[in-house]
Formats: C-alpha cells, sequence, structure tokens
C-alpha cells in the first residue's frame, strides 16, 4: 500500500511523516485506531533522502499493515480475557473473591500486552514503512 504524505522531521535516516485521512487507508483498519479526521504521524526509513517540508510516497506492505492492526487491537484484547480467566481461577483456587482477583488479572493482562508490543515494537523497527520517493510538485496542490 502506498500512500502521500508530508515530512515534518527527519533524525538519522528516519523520517517522520504526516499522513492524512483518505479511502484507501480504511481498507485495512490500521488506522482506525484514533477515529477523527486529524493527520497521522508515522516514521520510516528515509530511502529517498527527503527533507523537512518535500510531499513523500511511502510504501507500507499490506502483510505489515495487517499484521500491526492485529497486533494492536486483537493481542491486548486476548491478553485481558485470558489473564481475567486464570484470574477467576486462582481467586477460587484461593478462596479469595473471584471477581476481584479476575479484574486484577485482566488489567495487569492489558497492561502487560502493551508493555510486550512496545518492546516488540522497537525490536523490529526495521519492519517500518520506507520512503520510497519524493513526490512531484503537481501532487502537492492536486493539479
Amino acid at each position: 500500500m502506498r500512500s502521500l504524505g508530508l515530512v515534518v522531521g527527519t533524525k538519522d535516516g528516519i523520517a517522520r511523516i504526516a499522513l492524512g485521512p483518505h479511502v484507501e487507508c480504511s481498507k485495512c483498519g490500521a488506522c482506525l485506531a484514533a477515529l477523527d479526521n486529524k493527520a497521522r504521524t508515522i516514521e520510516a526509513v528515509n530511502e529517498a533522502g527527503a527533507k523537512i517540508g518535500q510531499r513523500v510516497e511511502i510504501e507500507i506492505k499490506p502483510s505489515q499493515a495487517v499484521a500491526t492492526a492485529f497486533l494492536i487491537f486483537v493481542l491486548p484484547l486476548v491478553a485481558a480475557i485470558g489473564a481475567g480467566y486464570l484470574g477467576l481461577g486462582v481467586g477460587e483456587a484461593f478462596g479469595v473473591m473471584p471477581d476481584y482477583v479476575a479484574i486484577i488479572f485482566g488489567i495487569a493482562g492489558f497492561v502487560g500486552s502493551m508493555l510486550i508490543l512496545r518492546f516488540v515494537d522497537r525490536r523490529y523497527a526495521k519492519r517500518m514503512p520506507v520512503v520510497v520517493r519524493i513526490a512531484e510538485e503537481s501532487l502537492e496542490g492536486g493539479d
């Protein structure tokens, strides 16, 4: 999937790119985390050598978009539910209020999954989107 964006920052071969909402983006669900019409800022490997203020075309592999959407939306939910059921069992086994233990375990599972996602995000940074080219001036104004 390719998309146009505006470079808002660069550092060490990585470009921060502001992407506005568009129709193609709704197909994979990767950017539904913020349900508004504001621009999203992502980081991409700056292979094209883009500078701040330039319009660029970035490429995100569809498999990456699906995997990212799964990790962001499904993993924390599954972790919270699984940990909640585990907490329910632990609470019943020890004769402690199982509902409260389940809630505490569920919250811990959710928070733990978010910490895991943060670690995985740093570890797999090499799979970031890539700036494939600097867009032509005619694309900037829509003419």
